[in-house]
């Protein structure tokens, strides 16, 4: 149990919340490298759960990754995902990617081909992790201004260039990895979502959350080192006036969370008005001790159309800055 008495009252009520109404039932750990394993136990014969396709009729040929190896899951496998969904639900994990390629470049998360390299169209910036070293590799022309240094209090904001997403893609990529470390007896709370999933796109069956399509999206100044850590909470009790479960997932500096929709679950919730927080991370959890802070922002995640946001500023903290000269790598 978490000792609260020294926490700020809005961080207590938060724990408060969390720990009153709701149950953690999947609590996994994604090392990067190591034997590959199974997110459970593969049935005989294989039955996708999205789609309800059986082995032999429906093939399971792929290496189907419960989180997407963006995110650094190199190990955990999910065996009832068949090859027609994981295809199917490619176009949305690109969508995820794309939105998530900043936070994993500054976040140093290796994907599958390591940590991504941002590059503008224009040569302007480019970042990118070296691999011996760790350290963070910026090149840019300084007339166009992409950074900007203040040395008296140690920060330097970059301003990225960002690759064109759906949000409502994103969303249901998020929706996917939830569904997939589902346990087994909880999949008919769903129904609606299983429906959007096995369908193409991103508009047909969408399936709506009672409290917005979106996320939270929390970046803390600890990173979080390998393994990466994914949540599921589900609500402890029928009634209570918050939704039946919400999804988690952690790595490096950040954390997303979404609220699962389940009309079935949920459906008192309709035209209520509750209020709904974003899930206590570490550094949220402990926002007075040297060095902890953590900044959480609501993303709306509605649009399926292709959002084209031209850049983004971040704000670094550095311990040390190097100007190199221009020259090969």
């Amino acid at each position: 149990m978490v000792d609260t008495r020294n926490m700020p009252p809005e961080v207590q009520q938060v724990m408060t919340f969390y720990g009153q109404n709701y149950e953690l039932i999947v609590d996994l750990e994604m090392p990067r490298q190591g034997a590959k394993r199974l997110i459970r136990p593969m049935g005989t014969p294989r039955i996708c759960r999205f789609c309800k396709g059986a082995e032999p009729g429906t093939t399971f040929q792929s290496n189907a990754h419960t989180v997407p190896e963006c995110v650094g899951n190199g190990t955990v496998l999910s065996p009832d995902e068949c090859d027609d969904c994981n295809k199917r639900l490619s176009g949305a994990e690109d969508d995820f990617a794309k939105f998530t390629m900043p936070d994993r470049t500054f976040g140093k998360i290796p994907g599958k081909r390591g940590v991504p390299k941002i590059k503008s169209s224009t040569d302007a910036i480019i970042l990118q992790i070296k691999e011996k070293t760790g350290a963070l590799h910026i090149q840019t022309d300084h007339a166009k201004k992409a950074t900007k240094v203040n040395r008296e209090e140690r920060r330097l904001t970059v301003t990225v260039p960002l690759q064109s997403y759906r949000p409502l893609g994103v969303y249901k990529a998020l929706l996917k990895m939830a569904i997939s470390v589902l346990p087994d007896d909880d999949l008919s709370s769903f129904d609606e979502a299983l429906c959007w999933l096995r369908s193409d796109g991103v508009t047909q069956n969408v399936a709506l959350p009672r409290v917005g399509l979106g996320c939270y999206r929390t970046i803390e100044a600890s990173r979080r080192n390998d393994p990466y850590v994914l949540l599921l909470l589900r609500r402890r009790q029928l009634t209570t006036m918050a939704p039946y479960a919400t999804f988690i997932l952690s790595f490096g500096h950040w954390t997303y969370q979404i609220f699962l929709p389940s009309p079935k679950r949920d459906a008192h919730l309709e035209g209520q008005r509750f209020d709904i927080w974003a899930f206590p991370t570490r550094d949220i959890a402990k926002p007075m001790s040297p060095g902890h802070w953590a900044t959480t922002e609501w993303v709306d995640f509605h649009s399926p159309l292709l959002r084209r946001v031209d850049q983004r500023e971040f704000d670094l903290r550095y311990d040390s800055l190097t100007r190199l000269s221009p020259g090969p790598e």
